[in-house]
Parts: C-alpha cells; sequence; structure tokens
C-alpha cells in the first residue's frame, strides 16, 4: 500500500523566527496563535548553568529591535523572567508578543 502525503506547509511561526534570524534577532523560539494570529517570541539566556552569567537582555530591548527590523509589527506586550537570587539579577528568558499592524483599505 502507497501512501502519500502532501508536504506540510511551514508554520507562520517558524516563519517569522526564520526571518528574525536572518534580520540578527536569535530568538530561540516564535509560535502563532492559530485563534489570535499573535505571535510569542522567546529568548533564552546563552549560558543558564553558570551562576554568575549576565543574561539575556530585557524583553523591552528586544521588542525595540523587532520593530527596528519590522516595522509592520505591532507589540502587545513583553514578559521577563529574572533570577532574583542571582547576583546582578539576570534575565533568564524574555518574551514578546506582537501582531502584525492592520493596514487601512484605501478606496
Amino acid at each position: 500500500m502507497v501512501v502519500t502525503t502532501k508536504p506540510r506547509k511551514r508554520r507562520q511561526g517558524k516563519l517569522l523566527l526564520e526571518r528574525l534570524h536572518q534580520a540578527g534577532i536569535p530568538a530561540s523560539n516564535c509560535v502563532r496563535s492559530q485563534k489570535t494570529g499573535e505571535y510569542t517570541v522567546d529568548f533564552d539566556m546563552a549560558n543558564s548553568e553558570d551562576f554568575n552569567a549576565p543574561g539575556t537582555d530585557p524583553s523591552a530591548v528586544w521588542a525595540q529591535r523587532i520593530l527596528e527590523a519590522f516595522p509592520q509589527f505591532e507589540v502587545t506586550g513583553c514578559y521577563d523572567a529574572i533570577a532574583h537570587w542571582r547576583p546582578h539579577k539576570p534575565v533568564l528568558s524574555a518574551t514578546v508578543f506582537l501582531r502584525e499592524r492592520e493596514t487601512e483599505a484605501t478606496s
């Protein structure tokens, strides 16, 4: 029995992740909600096992970099997971929530 499958279309979040990497933005993951259309972009600390590592940049910094590279998006939220128990209180992970700007139809 021969089973034929269609090649799967790349998911929107992974396409944006690829575009972020091409723009020099090292996101660790990107997913798009099918329900809301909102993107969740994650940034992780490079060396989380090193107790004195500086951490990643805060989500507000990543949001600004994304907006500079992709003005067609708007930021809907930011979240930082901060290690308050470590020296210098590094950001362990940063999350930026995005959506595409709605364009006005011209008549």
